[in-house]
């Protein structure tokens, strides 16, 4: 019988990542060897010393949220194999998977854009290579569709009450409505807070996206606050099968691997529509807050005082695109958070986005996105791992 390896996780448990990256550590060890730690971090989010010993004499391995050069110093002195699951900090001397923050950054300006925003802010911290890449992305996908014009504004690591006033100072100097990506739900959830204080209205003036998608966090902003979805157990699962390959002495190719990042969830604070027309506005809201039941252009008649036509021709000149691939369009969208997070059969995941059946979901999902829901799933869904008496016998027949 071989001997068990002991993993410590340097993950705080406090946060829906955490808990998520967890659960993705455990669902990959549930086919091995290991026998897990939450490990007992300090005030600087390093470990014990008592526990830091135990380890080294267990010759076991690491997965660690390293988020400073002093933790990432720390845990490479340990001289055990280590994979981050931040990537807040870049050091090419420490294994990493983290989500994609560039693409978190695309995701969060579309979800703006989609609600026909002109003016875009972001609130990040400084020093962060996460921070840094969400504002790139942000940045990036903005400027496709020719706004190149973004506030930022670089939030301290604690908030007293000096840096909430700041911090509202700052948001009502913008030009309103605005569209504004916080870096993280804890940012996110202060700028709420912030607005309150200065008597700028949410979401009508200031849309809030968050990070994160902390239901606490976010359950507890008023109002509550939207937020890009993180695929944390991905993440863990990824970091756990990383991590296998430097117990075993496997050549990595990559030092970095990111991980994708699907959709926003979207919130009351992101419940508005920058759009000057009236009758489109409403519209659209309408849409919004009924994508996923079987509501057609019939449907979106009865709720509006306003003629077929005129609405066709309304949507036609402000978004380019009729009432129906309006919401056809939600309607995916709902569709493709729904294919990242759940294991959901199709028929329901169809019956959920507002379509009569998976193979009408399949027909428009491909049309719009340019693949098969199945396909899509797929970049997203947990891969099974290897059982570890699969992993033995590969390790036995390189080394016979």
């Amino acid at each position: 019988m071989r001997k068990s390896l002991h993993i410590l996780l340097g993950i705080p448990a406090d946060l829906e990542f955490g808990r998520g990256v967890i659960q993705g550590v455990i669902r990959y060890a549930a086919t091995t060897n290991w026998v897990l730690s939450n490990a007992e971090l300090d005030g600087h989010g390093t470990l014990h010393e008592g526990t830091s010993h135990w380890l080294q004499e267990e010759r076991g391995g690491i997965i660690a949220l390293v988020e400073s050069s002093r933790q990432a110093n720390f845990f490479k002195s340990l001289a055990v194999p280590c994979v981050s699951v931040s990537s807040a900090l870049d050091d090419p001397e420490l294994p990493s998977v983290a989500c994609d923050d560039k693409m978190i950054g695309g995701i969060a300006a579309s979800h703006f854009l989609e609600r026909r925003m002109r003016n875009f802010a972001y609130v990040g911290l400084p020093g962060r290579m996460d921070s840094e890449g969400r504002f790139a992305g942000y940045c990036e996908r903005l400027a496709v569709d020719g706004f190149n014009k973004i506030e930022s504004y670089e939030a301290p690591n604690t908030f007293d009450s000096a840096s909430f006033q700041n911090l509202g100072q700052w948001i009502d100097s913008l030009s309103k409505p605005v569209g504004l990506f916080a870096m993280n739900d804890i940012l996110g959830r202060s700028v709420i807070d912030a607005c309150r204080a200065a008597s700028i209205r949410v979401p009508n003036n200031v849309a809030v996206l968050g990070c994160g998608n902390d239901p606490i966090i976010c359950g507890l902003s008023t109002p509550s606050l939207s937020s890009v979805g993180l695929p944390a157990e991905r993440v863990g699962f990824d970091a756990a099968e990383f991590l296998a390959a430097l117990l075993t002495q496997k050549k990595l190719v990559d030092r970095r691997r990111q991980v994708n990042v699907s959709s926003v969830i979207p919130r009351g604070s992101t419940d508005n529509v920058s759009v000057r027309d009236p009758d489109v506005a409403s519209a659209l809201r309408f849409i919004l807050a009924h994508a996923g039941e079987w509501i057609g252009v019939r449907e979106l008649l009865l709720a509006l005082p306003v003629q077929r036509r005129s609405l066709e021709r309304k949507f036609r000149r402000v978004l380019g695109r009729s009432p129906l691939e309006e919401i056809r369009r939600v309607r995916v969208d709902l569709a493709k958070q729904l294919l990242s997070s759940t294991d959901l059969p199709m028929p329901i995941i169809a019956r959920r986005s507002g379509f009569s059946e998976a193979k009408q979901l399949s027909q428009v999902f491909r049309s719009l996105v340019g693949m098969t829901p199945t396909s899509y799933r797929a970049r997203f869904r947990l891969p099974e791992p290897e059982s570890a008496d699969g992993a033995a016998a590969e390790a036995e027949q390189k080394n016979a």
